[in-house]
């Protein structure tokens, strides 16, 4: 597969955007933590939106989370989040940035129920134009990423392929610049941000189909049955 076909068409985005909103019911708790924290309160925005887009790994952490010192680190983040502010996914220069973004995912990442997944939600909540949310099958963590990439639509289609990130601050920059690669004619949607947008197409393509598929082997398992 060559490079040059390792590009999302913009036809794709709209039509994952299309399929997000009719498939996806926690959207408007999306909104709601944004408008929380444009009324300034971003703790609470954070760990609402930690509560229902990383509810896996949260559940886990909530009953001894440390909420004051996670107050205390958003306070502490705070001057380097601002460098981030009016920057955006198509233009931004991610090596020139890549300090700062690695000491924000490090930080944010090395905390029980936060972790690599939910950093990235809590970072492009607070800079929606320039971080992409990832989960384990975006990044192409683990074996069942690797296996079950080969049966997805778009990789049968050319235009994308399996690829692992590491889930460290390093790996997290290395998944942004791709991200800015295969994507260099995003579409206009009031509403969503350029990132906003491919973590849509990410979600719908690629998490979504997996799921679907650990689940089929699941209930095939289950029933006795061999999967697909």
């Amino acid at each position: 597969m060559s490079e040059s076909k390792l590009i999302v068409p913009t036809e794709e985005v709209v039509e994952a955007s299309r399929q997000f909103q009719e498939l996806e019911k926690r959207g408007s708790f999306y909104d709601l933590c944004r408008a929380l924290l444009t009324d300034g309160r971003p703790v609470e925005a954070y760990l609402l939106f930690l509560a229902t887009w990383n509810f896996a790994r949260f559940r886990y952490a909530v009953t001894s989370f440390d909420l004051q010192g996670f107050r205390q680190l958003i306070r502490d983040l705070d001057p380097v989040l601002r460098r981030f502010d009016g920057q955006d996914l198509r233009t931004i220069d991610f090596q020139e940035h890549r300090v700062d973004i690695e000491e924000l995912f490090g930080r944010l990442s090395a905390i029980p129920g936060v972790e690599y997944t939910g950093c990235s939600k809590v970072l492009h909540l607070r800079c929606p134009s320039v971080f992409v949310m990832w989960d384990q099958y975006i990044a192409g963590y683990g074996q069942v990423a690797q296996r079950y990439y080969a049966s997805l639509r778009v990789v049968q289609q050319g235009y994308w392929r399996y690829e692992r990130f590491p889930t460290t601050p390093s790996g997290y920059v290395s998944f942004l610049h791709e991200m800015q690669r295969r994507f260099p004619d995003l579409p206009t949607i009031p509403g969503k941000t350029g990132a906003k947008l491919i973590d849509e197409f990410n979600y719908v393509n690629i998490t979504l189909p997996i799921r679907d598929m650990l689940a089929e082997k699941a209930r095939a398992r289950k029933n006795g049955s061999t999967p697909r």
